[in-house]
């Protein structure tokens, strides 16, 4: 019956496959002589620096040696225990190929027949071998390490299978007798040694068949010890719980199979890895990312002990190869139908994708939009915080390590790609940004519910008394193994992740904006100790950390580099004094008057167009266009065409306007920026300052005069063109 079930398993594992395995097997070394097998052994020589008691006590053995009171067995185990040197080599276990061959030179016997079982022990036990600590993971490599079809050999659990009598010994070891204490409950009869590390070496194992079949022999074996004893004790040592860990590790490695199929991944789950539940769901995650876009019916195929579930699948998989059932997956274990725990194992499988590739800023877009849909604040806010940390970070920080070398003046050698350098940090800002939403708009102090403890396998190591029956206790770990997704890894390292203050937030999304300018207008790169002052910059928990207060020098530095920036790049100047939260409206009217000094009036008046202009403003822009007309008044003496015309202009004013006589002083920028005023702007200009100065002030004055000037000019060009 095991037979069966399991070639059916291995015929299913084959098919699950998305490409065959290799048919190159690993090279071993063939040749194992008697050199090679004792390069094996450690030699038990006399360290320097042994004390003299010990130097007797060597001297001693050898003299009990010699008058045959010990022999040589005994004399070299007295020497190794003596020395505290191991039986076996320590490189050993570091060299695989020599490792791989002397055990399979010990062991290789088992698999023949039932009469070499006793030989094989006889031999270990002259070698000392089973007094190693490890012995027992000697076994298991070379067990593990045979072909699926020469394991199905072993199924027979029968008096005459050799691996049943193989494991006899360590399952006599066990601690009897077992008596119940109570009726309404048990304890698990305790394990050897050796039984415990086979336990936890199938439980790691994703060899499933491999596990299976262990665990089937022990589960019989233990369970016909147990009845043995009971006969011959008279029902003073009771069978209840014998043999029960390992049907539920065979229910388990069940479940393991049944998720390798559905998702097409033989050989890659484990009784363990579905514990941490990490690997089931990132492959979840997978399968849910690639079939997004594919549009057919998943038919639902329910998990089953006995496997019936197989055929349909089968039958799925000749109609569609690359199909996977996830939702069946989903359905099956109603443990593992988490919504936020889902969205985040897809949201890290798309970073870790794009952290492998950053070219392909998509990933870290689509993990981002699977963030922005968790529904639980304290879900979100902790994976928030966990992808910044994880994959965010150490990126952000190589860029701005690069603009602190280019602001000093550092040789660099290495450049930067401006376009996926900016879509990155816009994606970093979109990141903190959606932190920034849930810590004003939710407590900032929500944090991750506190699960309770998984139920696990190894907790059958343990010594627990247990509720009902065996078939109770079966019945538990089918209803609630796997853990729920709560029992993750990444569940745990969200559960850590320490409150995080808006400031600091807020502090970060500042850095992103500067660098952000930085790479877009390059030569506005400036230390940022004076954009920042001594504030921690994408250092290690950064976001955890409350940022240092600014003094005003950084305050109007920060003014004075958003105004840098709206000269050559305006979103990106008003991205930055968004983010440093400065007021817009002063910045507004300094760069709208910048505009004016340059001559672009039409965008000046665009940016002040809207704004309550305050009276210093308004004297600049009438300094602008008295300077304009000083320019062209000064150019239009130096040149003789204009000399009669000059001659029909208002001298005063002219001599006012050329002068350094207050009202409306020259602006010095006006000459190095606008190479050619324009005197019906500069006209339009004194209209718009004739309504802003109060008509009794010496300002309007000015203003009227310069309009009169202006017009009169005008006039005169008209006449002479």
């Amino acid at each position: 019956m095991v037979l069966k079930k399991l070639q059916h398993w291995n015929k299913c594992l084959e098919l699950a496959r998305q490409s065959p395995p290799s048919p190159y097997t690993s090279a071993t070394n063939e040749s194992f002589g008697c050199l090679q097998f004792l390069d094996c052994f450690s030699i038990p020589m006399r360290k320097s620096n042994v004390s003299l008691d010990s130097e007797r006590t060597l001297f001693l053995c050898l003299q009990r040696y010699y008058k045959r009171d010990l022999t040589f067995v005994e004399c070299l185990d007295q020497f190794h225990t003596l020395l505290e040197i191991p039986i076996l080599q320590p490189s050993l276990f570091q060299a695989k190929v020599n490792r791989g061959t002397f055990i399979n030179f010990c062991f290789e016997p088992l698999a023949t027949s039932v009469f070499a079982v006793q030989s094989v022990q006889s031999i270990h036990e002259t070698l000392q071998l089973p007094s190693t600590k490890e012995y027992t993971i000697l076994f298991l490599e070379w067990y593990f390490s045979l072909p699926t079809t020469k394991v199905l050999e072993m199924t027979g659990t029968t008096s005459s299978s050799p691996l049943q009598r193989w494991l006899q010994p360590w399952i006599h070891a066990g601690s009897y007798p077992h008596t119940l204490e109570d009726e309404a409950s048990f304890t698990l009869p305790e394990m050897s040694e050796n039984l415990k590390i086979v336990f936890e070496y199938c439980r790691a194992s994703p060899k499933l068949v491999h596990s299976y079949i262990l665990a089937n022999h022990i589960d019989i074996g233990t369970k016909n010890h147990s009845l043995a004893l009971q006969e011959s004790t008279l029902g003073q040592i009771s069978i209840t719980g014998a043999g029960l860990r390992w049907r539920v590790l065979q229910q388990c490695l069940s479940h393991c199979f049944y998720f390798s199929c559905l998702l097409r991944i033989p050989g890659k789950l484990s009784v363990q890895s579905l514990e941490g539940v990490d690997e089931l769901l990132r492959a979840v995650a997978i399968v849910q990312l690639h079939q997004a876009s594919q549009e057919f019916e998943e038919p639902i195929l329910e998990f089953d002990l006995e496997d019936t579930w197989t055929e349909e699948w089968i039958k799925q998989l000749d109609s569609n190869r690359g199909i996977r059932f996830v939702s069946s997956v989903l359905l099956a274990f109603r443990q593992l139908q988490h919504a936020d725990a889902l969205k985040c194992f897809r949201a890290t499988v798309l970073c870790g994708a794009w952290h492998s590739d950053r070219s392909q800023m998509s990933y870290l877009e689509m993990a981002l939009d699977e963030i922005s849909n968790i529904e639980r604040s304290g879900w979100k806010k902790a994976l928030l915080v966990y992808i910044w940390e994880s994959f965010v970070r150490v990126h952000i920080g190589s860029i701005l390590a690069y603009w602190v070398d280019v602001a000093s003046g550092r040789s660099l050698n290495k450049g930067l790609q401006p376009s996926i350098a900016r879509h990155f940090l816009n994606l970093g800002r979109q990141l903190l940004d959606l932190l920034e939403i849930e810590l004003t708009t939710n407590d900032p102090s929500t944090r991750m519910e506190v699960f309770d403890d998984p139920l696990r396998t190894d907790q059958l190591l343990d010594h627990i008394a247990w509720t009902g029956t065996d078939t109770d206790v079966l019945a538990l770990y089918a209803s609630q193994w796997p853990p729920r997704c709560e029992a993750s890894v990444l569940a745990a390292a969200l559960q850590k992740v320490p409150i995080v203050p808006l400031p600091a937030v807020q502090l970060h999304c500042q850095i992103l904006a500067v660098l952000d300018a930085f790479t877009a207008v390059p030569h506005a790169a400036m230390p940022m100790k004076k954009l920042f002052y001594n504030a921690a910059l994408c250092e290690p928990d950064g976001l955890t950390i409350l940022p240092i207060s600014m003094p005003s020098t950084c305050q109007q530095e920060r003014y004075n580099f958003v105004l840098r920036l709206l000269r050559e790049d305006v979103p990106v100047g008003f991205s930055v004094a968004n983010a440093f939260d400065l007021p817009l409206d002063p910045i507004k009217k300094d760069h709208g008057v910048y505009l004016y000094q340059c001559g672009l009036d039409n965008k000046g008046e665009e940016v002040l167009g809207n704004l309550v202009l305050e009276n210093d403003i308004s004297e600049r822009l009438g300094s602008i266009a008295r300077t304009r007309l000083a320019l062209v008044l000064s150019r239009m003496r130096s040149r003789a065409e204009y000399a009669a015309l000059m001659t029909r202009m208002p001298a005063d004013v002219c001599t006012w306007v050329c002068s350094n006589e207050p009202p409306l002083l020259q602006d010095k920028l006006v000459h190095e920026l606008d190479k050619a005023p324009s005197i019906t702007a500069t006209f339009v200009i004194l209209q718009q300052c004739l309504q802003w100065f109060p008509p009794t002030t010496l300002q309007h004055k000015k203003c009227n005069s310069m309009v009169v000037l202006v017009k009169s000019l005008l006039d005169q060009l008209k006449v002479k063109q």
